[in-house]
């Protein structure tokens, strides 16, 4: 599933995210879209109330992830099979509470999200939309 020529290959995650993302990687059919939309909206109304509270989440990161995840929502109904198993993965990685990092613990929380989703935008054929993770807390 994971190629080795690519930017964002999984080696470069932290190594407890590639067997979790594999778990969360499922095709769905497309008329589970809303449900996935409805998932990842109240997600993200959560961690926004959240970020009110610890000013070291960086809120712009999360908004791009958000984006990204609406976009491969939209996308969602056009892809391939296997696409729609990394789009899922990627989604289900974004709003899960339980990956690598705690998410809203540490400035970096939601970096492994970020090469989740650049992994599978670049395997997508989305490299434009990737996002810019900066490791270094400022």
């Amino acid at each position: 599933m994971f190629k080795q020529s690519r930017t964002f290959r999984l080696p470069t995650f932290p190594p407890r995210a590639a067997s979790h993302f594999r778990r969360l990687c499922e095709p769905l059919p497309p008329h589970t879209v809303p449900q996935l939309r409805e998932e990842l909206e109240g997600f993200y109304d959560g961690v926004l109330r959240e970020v009110d509270q610890r000013p070291l989440v960086n809120r712009e990161l999360v908004r791009e992830l958000y984006d990204r995840a609406s976009l491969l929502l939209d996308r969602y109904p056009h892809l391939s099979e296997r696409h729609r198993s990394l789009a899922v993965g990627a989604l289900r990685y974004f709003v899960s509470g339980d990956d690598s990092f705690s998410d809203l613990d540490f400035a970096s929380g939601f970096n492994d999200d970020a090469e989740v989703m650049n992994y599978v935008l670049e395997e997508l054929g989305l490299i434009e939309e990737a996002i810019t993770v900066e490791w270094a807390i400022k």
